[in-house]
């Protein structure tokens, strides 16, 4: 079962960051939004899958990734790269809260998301026409949708989500928090899609198109995720809270430099990818928080929100890309600050003011004992 869920995730990952990486060329401005802005902001359409039973849910999320790539193959536009960002919401945010129930499924999920991004690295490297590489997308997300049927989502949840959440309150929000989760959410957003919108679009005004290489720095990336992530998550448990802050303002310095960087050049490029590499690492600490603190719904919620900002500032301030880190630097720190102010003693960690009840990630709680 736990090999299954690792390939279903691998498969959506690969075609979810070529796509994201080709829409720079393939795409204009509005569909390139909808995509980078809805492969996160659409999960708010969670609750509604949920009636099906969180089975069929999956299931039809990946109908809708096909789906989305499929209509690509005729037209690149926003309706098919919306419909596609909307499969890719939902799938991706249960498959995430699935596996965050052990620390295994955890670390298994983040492995799967840089496996992806490695074959899409590789695929991309190919320089292959839009329709045979779309028409291969396809392929990898019907065989996804194959290995769905095989996994018991619901059985999943079942035994995992109920054994730990017996007796246990829904939890609170503060306001104050809640603002700060947000802004980091939008500062992760950014950080994510820099990847795929401020670094292809820096190359496209310098270069005239996407080298060749650039599919290896996505590989030299998912490599760098898969072999540091852990290590630098334990030695910042072990550290003081503000390293956390440090390490991911930097990486946000990081991103609003790629011309002073002169990130076009692909010894410096691999320089500048692995700086953004030990941020990533960092950030995931705040996703670890954030569930903790019943805050992780809305943090991925504002995830898209920061890829918005990213692409519509990579895209519309080209000779000021900067502008996309400076945004990061300021709600990171923002951020930090608000959650902050409620405790002091630990970095992340609001005390339970009661302002509204969330609908944090729990609410998948009410509605695992549906079958399909």
């Amino acid at each position: 079962m736990r090999i299954k869920m690792m390939w279903i995730r691998i498969l959506s990952a690969a075609a979810l960051f070529f796509i994201l990486a080709q829409a720079n060329v393939w795409a204009n401005t509005q569909a390139h939004l909808v995509l980078a802005v809805g492969y996160r902001a659409f999960l708010i359409a969670a609750p509604l899958f949920l009636g099906m039973g969180l089975s069929t849910a999956m299931r039809m999320a990946l109908t809708l990734c096909v789906l989305g790539t499929v209509g690509a193959l005729f037209s690149v536009n926003a309706f098919s790269l919306g419909i596609l960002a909307l499969g890719m919401a939902i799938s991706g945010y249960f498959a995430k809260y699935v596996a965050a129930h052990t620390s295994q499924g955890a670390a298994d999920n983040k492995v799967s998301l840089n496996i992806g991004s490695l074959i899409s690295g590789l695929l991309l490297m190919t320089m292959m026409k839009r329709e045979w590489a779309l028409s291969l997308m396809a392929v990898l997300l019907i065989i996804a949708l194959f290995i769905s049927f095989k996994v018991d989502w619901n059985g999943l949840t079942d035994t995992k989500i109920k054994g730990d959440s017996k007796g246990r309150e829904q939890k609170k929000l503060e306001w104050l928090p809640l603002v700060g989760w947000s802004l980091i959410g939008v500062a992760t957003g950014i950080k994510l899609t820099g990847m795929f919108a401020i670094l292809p679009q820096y190359l496209i005004l310098t270069m005239g198109g996407l080298p060749p290489w650039f599919g290896s720095l996505m590989i030299l990336n998912s490599l760098a995720v898969i072999l540091l992530q852990h290590r630098i998550l334990k030695w910042l448990d072990r550290s003081a809270p503000h390293l956390t802050l440090i390490l991911s303002f930097t990486t946000m310095l990081v991103l609003a430099l790629p011309g002073i960087l002169k990130v076009e050049k692909l010894g410096l490029a691999v320089i500048w990818i692995m700086l953004l590499t030990v941020g990533e690492c960092a950030l995931s600490r705040y996703d670890r928080l954030a569930k903790e603190d019943g805050y992780l719904f809305f943090k991925e919620l504002m995830v898209g929100i920061g890829s918005l900002a990213t692409v519509t500032l990579s895209r519309s301030f080209t000779l000021d890309i900067y502008w996309s880190g400076v945004l990061g630097m300021f709600c990171l720190v923002i951020g930090v600050w608000a959650i902050g102010r409620v405790n002091t003693g630990r970095l992340c960690r609001p005390k339970p003011l009661v302002f509204f009840r969330a609908p944090s990630p729990d609410f998948l709680d009410g509605h695992v004992s549906v079958r399909v």
